[in-house]
C-alpha cells in the first residue's frame, strides 16, 4: 500500500496554517501541524516527516532555532524546509538559507498553489527523490493485462512502434504526493 508524503506546517497563526493545510490535503498530502518550533521539533522527533514549511517569528522557538536544531540532528538534517514568512528583506532571506532552509517564500507574494509547487519540487529533489528516477519497463505482449492495454490504447501493431519499428516500453514517473505511486506513459526510442 502506498502512503502519502507527510508535510509539517510550523506556524503560530491558525489562519495561515489552515490555508496551506487545506491546499496540501486537497492535493493528496498528509499534513501535521505545530504552533511553534518546540512543537515542531517534538513532531519531527516522533514522526516521519518528508518536508517542513515553517514561519520564522513564533513564540517559544522560532524558525531559525528550529532549523538549527534540525541541522544538529542527523535524523532530521536532510529533511527539506521551506520558510514562509512575512520577513522579505534580502538579509532575512539570506539568513534563512544560511540556517539551512531549502527555499524561502515571502507571505503574500506566493499563492497556496505556488507553495504547493515548491513542496512538490523539493520532495522530488530530496527524500522522495530516491524514488524520483524514471523507470522504463518492457511489456511482454501476451502476459497479464498487456493484451487489454494494447487494445485500449489502439495499438494495431502491438508493442512495436509504427514510426521507428522498435519496441514500445512503459515509462513510470513517480508522483511527488504519494511514495510508490506512478504516472505512466508509453515510449519508444523515437519518443524519448
Amino acid at each position: 500500500m502506498a502512503f502519502k508524503a507527510r508535510i509539517l506546517i510550523v506556524e503560530d497563526k491558525e489562519g495561515f496554517r489552515a490555508i496551506y493545510r487545506d491546499r496540501l490535503i486537497s492535493d493528496g498530502y498528509e499534513v501535521l501541524e505545530a504552533f511553534n518550533g518546540t512543537e515542531g521539533l517534538q513532531i519531527l522527533n516522533a514522526e516521519h516527516i518528508d518536508a517542513v514549511i515553517t514561519d520564522i517569528i513564533m513564540p517559544e522557538m522560532g524558525g531559525y532555532e528550529l532549523l538549527d536544531a534540525m541541522a544538529s540532528n542527523p535524523k532530521l538534517q536532510k529533511i527539506p524546509v521551506i520558510i514562509l514568512s512575512v520577513l522579505g528583506d534580502t538579509k532575512d532571506i539570506q539568513k534563512g538559507l544560511e540556517h539551512g532552509a531549502s527555499d524561502y517564500l515571502v507571505k503574500g507574494m506566493y499563492t497556496p498553489n505556488n507553495v504547493l509547487s515548491k513542496v512538490g519540487a523539493l520532495l522530488a529533489q530530496h527524500k522522495i527523490g530516491a524514488f524520483a528516477q524514471k523507470y522504463t519497463l518492457s511489456v511482454h505482449p501476451q502476459k497479464h493485462d498487456s493484451v487489454k492495454i494494447t487494445q485500449d490504447l489502439g495499438f494495431t501493431d502491438g508493442w512495436v512502434c509504427n514510426k521507428c519499428g522498435k519496441e514500445r516500453r512503459l515509462e513510470l514517473i513517480p508522483q511527488t504526493t504519494h511514495v510508490g505511486w506512478f504516472d505512466a506513459r508509453v515510449v519508444c526510442d523515437c519518443s524519448i
